[in-house]
């Protein structure tokens, strides 16, 4: 059996459950207002702020985020370019978190935060990070033992990048 067949229904899902996962826990508890979403418009982006972030969130929030980069790495390196698939990674889990943190207003509990999404952004970068060294490795260690990459993970094994 080809392993890619395994390897990218199993990273997608890890990237459905890590996604749905950073919204769950970025927008609970669910007492969003709706009257205040409609008043305020797009004029809510301005209302990210910059309040103190200890070392705790900082590493939460990696940690959270690294998932969804290292998955997004993964299913995307198998279609276009390695560095092309790692800026479309960073760009939008960078997108995801001004969402979440954007929406996070209009939750009576959250605070929203620019350094929450700079934060979450390199969590995904170094998600991303990781799952390209890994395939590097694992592309190294294939082809001293002369196995055929491409039926491991879904990067090509031969790319120059």
């Amino acid at each position: 059996m080809d392993a890619s067949r395994i390897v990218q229904p199993l990273t997608a899902l890890l990237a459905a459950f890590a996604l749905a996962f950073v919204i769950l826990g970025s927008l609970t508890p669910f007492s969003v207002d709706i009257s205040e979403i409609r008043r305020m418009g797009f004029s809510a982006i301005g209302h990210l702020g910059w309040p103190h972030s200890d070392l705790r969130d900082v590493v939460v929030n990696i940690g959270v985020y690294l998932p969804i980069g290292f998955a997004l790495w993964i299913l995307l390196a198998a279609r276009c370019s390695r560095p092309t698939a790692l800026s479309i990674t960073i760009l939008a889990g960078t997108m995801l978190s001004f969402t979440l943190e954007t929406l996070q207003q209009f939750v009576a509990t959250r605070y929203p935060s620019w350094i929450d999404v700079m934060v979450n952004a390199t969590g995904t970068a170094a998600g991303a990070t990781l799952a390209w060294i890994a395939t590097l490795l694992f592309v190294g260690i294939a082809s001293r033992r002369s196995i055929p990459m491409a039926r491991f993970i879904p990067v090509k094994a031969n790319a120059n990048t």
